[in-house]
């Protein structure tokens, strides 16, 4: 039975839309991974480091037949290939994916939170992934993405940059 998942990715390094564009299309390219839909494109501010790029934002949903662990492998390989070092938190980078959401998956490991321990705390995360999947439930607060970009403390700037939805 295929799996749910919602990504979001950001880049404000080395042409971010075009970073942000093949990592699309690597998700794309695997065959165990169906892109149901992906968000228009958003221009953020840098969270935690002023002195850095925008960055330019969006989110996937997906279907997989993979579980949580080796879709994460898949995102962490895409990463890597891009050219994606993990050096210190809130860095600019090349290309970061997130995992958002799997199904209606909790998981507290050292490696690996789901659903993302601050997703609910970024409009960056929460209005893209909005544009796609309104109604998908948040396991731990049961409220949707559209309930929980209402609710956020986060008045962040997030401004559409290029209208892509699908």
């Amino acid at each position: 039975m295929p799996h749910i998942a919602s990504l979001s990715l950001g880049s404000n390094l080395t042409s971010p839309f075009n970073q942000c564009q093949a990592a699309i299309r690597s998700l794309k390219a695997n065959p165990a991974i169906q892109v149901m839909a992906t968000a228009s494109f958003y221009r953020t501010a840098p969270v935690g480091a002023a002195a850095q790029p925008d960055f330019v934002n969006t989110a996937v949903a997906l279907s997989t037949d993979c579980d949580a662990r080796t879709l994460f492998q898949i995102i962490s390989d895409i990463e890597r290939s891009q050219g994606r070092l993990r050096r210190n938190r809130n860095e600019a980078r090349v290309i970061d994916i997130d995992l958002i959401l799997f199904d209606d998956l909790v998981l507290q490991a050292e490696d690996l939170i789901i659903p993302h321990p601050r997703f609910r705390e970024r409009r960056f995360v929460l209005v893209p992934l909005a544009e796609i999947a309104p109604d998908t439930k948040d396991p731990i607060t049961g409220l949707t993405i559209r309930e929980l970009l209402q609710r956020t403390d986060d008045r962040s700037e997030v401004s559409l940059i290029i209208d892509t939805a699908s």
